[in-house]
């Protein structure tokens, strides 16, 4: 039986951007989470401060209950996907943009991995360079020895200055790429010469594809 002859009852909705250690959990788990974060200064604030205000009318409250429910509304944008389209960011980073990609993300396919490449970009675009050799056709003929890095962000490859002027055979097929003190090699494509050297460019595809190797790579050297 209700104490009292009137009943109160007050409702507030909030959006909320959770972290991906919440974003991932069900409903249930998240219900939790957020209950636990919020404690008693709501769940018992909320009562204290609505006695005080009614109070100063005249009105006693004589008993309180509260309700607590979440619905999880966001697109959920799995770390995996973002590996594929940004295979330059480190793990951490990688939960991060999921959260960021998630707020505006394309109901159609064909959009959604260069979304996710621009969302990436914004979030971290600066060079991240491993060790490489590669040994060309050179326009003169024969073959040349050439160290260079390989930027994991944008699939360039940066040739040492020593090696900027020599003019590689521009019909010759696909550069063998050698990653410095991995097993990995990938293919680059020659698109010209310019006065920073060859315009050599690895696909972000084949980057994505040996991403742990490569990532792994540069965060060692940048440790």
């Amino acid at each position: 039986m209700a104490n009292g002859n009137a009943k109160l009852s007050i409702s507030f909705d909030f959006d909320l951007t959770v972290p991906a250690g919440f974003s991932e959990a069900t409903e249930e788990q998240l219900l939790a989470k957020l209950k636990e974060a919020l404690g008693p200064t709501v769940f018992g604030g909320m009562p204290t401060v609505t006695k005080k205000q009614l109070a100063k009318a005249g009105i006693a409250l004589e008993g309180h209950s509260s309700r607590c429910l979440v619905t999880k509304t966001g697109v959920c944008v799995p770390p995996e996907m973002i590996a594929k389209a940004a295979p330059h960011l480190t793990d951490e980073e990688l939960s991060r943009v999921a959260q960021l990609a998630a707020a505006k993300f394309p109901q159609k396919p064909a959009e959604q991995m260069a979304h996710l490449r621009r969302v990436a970009l914004k979030f971290a675009n600066d060079y991240r360079l491993v060790d490489c050799q590669l040994t060309p056709e050179q326009s003169i003929g024969g073959r040349v020895e050439m160290t260079a890095h390989l930027n994991l962000t944008n699939g360039g490859v940066l040739v040492d200055d020593a090696f900027k002027k020599i003019k590689l055979k521009t019909d010759q097929g696909p550069i063998a790429i050698r990653v410095a003190d991995t097993d990995v090699t990938l293919n680059a494509t020659l698109g010209g010469h310019t006065l920073g050297g060859p315009l050599l460019e690895v696909s972000i595809n084949d980057i994505a594809a040996n991403r742990t190797r490569l990532i792994g790579r540069w965060q060692t050297a940048h440790a």
